[in-house]
């Protein structure tokens, strides 16, 4: 992209933060405009300095996971690209930000200029994930099954479902209406081939094991 790109990192270890900064800030081809902690601090923050680019801890120890965070942010900035950061290289953790579009996936225990490189290519609009990552993509894409007919938005209220929650939590956490989950709940069914929501449940979990295995 042309210019220089903004910048907003999101992590709950201020160290981690101070790090991803530190080898950002000598680049001509970015700035950080903003650090957050935790999700309302990223929310606020997209909303406001509308940056090019979220640098995003998976696990911020907030009350909302990333995989409702990131269309969160992405309805107030549509054009917003989501660099994850993490620890975490399970099937279980990368599949759901696979089918959510974000646009790359860096190892924490990769060296700096590993993430200076990806955050680069992800401003050029490609998409940038480590190997260990790649290569669970990768996996699983070798796997297809009826999950695979899920839209982001309609897995995404599965796994809500698979947390435990009812329609009106759902409801609330996505900010949509009860009646509209009860319409996802209803497609889920249909396309999963399942009459319930123990069922729809049962078949995320048999996929997740499957892979994990």
């Amino acid at each position: 992209m042309s210019g220089v790109a903004k910048i907003v990192v999101a992590d709950d270890h201020p160290l981690v933060r101070a790090g991803v900064v530190a080898a950002l800030q000598e680049r001509d081809f970015c700035r950080v405009v903003g650090e957050a902690a935790d999700a309302l601090q990223s929310l606020q923050l997209v909303e406001r300095c509308k940056p090019d680019l979220l640098i995003l801890d998976l696990e911020l120890g907030c009350e909302f996971p990333a995989e409702t965070l990131i269309p969160g942010c992405r309805e107030r900035h549509p054009e917003l690209k989501v660099l994850i950061l993490s620890g975490h290289t399970e099937t279980r953790h990368v599949l759901p930000l696979r089918d959510l579009g974000v646009d790359g996936f860096v190892v924490k225990s990769e060296a700096p200029d590993c993430l200076t490189q990806a955050v680069r290519l992800v401003l050029d609009g490609e998409k940038w994930f480590s190997h260990a990552v790649a290569a669970a993509i990768s996996a699983r894409s070798a796997q297809p099954d009826l999950l695979d007919r899920l839209t982001p938005r309609e897995l995404q209220v599965l796994r809500l479902m698979h947390e435990g929650r009812d329609n009106e939590a759902i409801a609330q956490v996505l900010g949509l209406s009860k009646q509209t989950i009860r319409r996802y709940a209803t497609i889920i069914y249909e396309k999963l081939g399942v009459k319930n929501r123990i069922e729809a449940i049962l078949a995320l979990e048999a996929r997740d094991w499957q892979v994990l295995a």
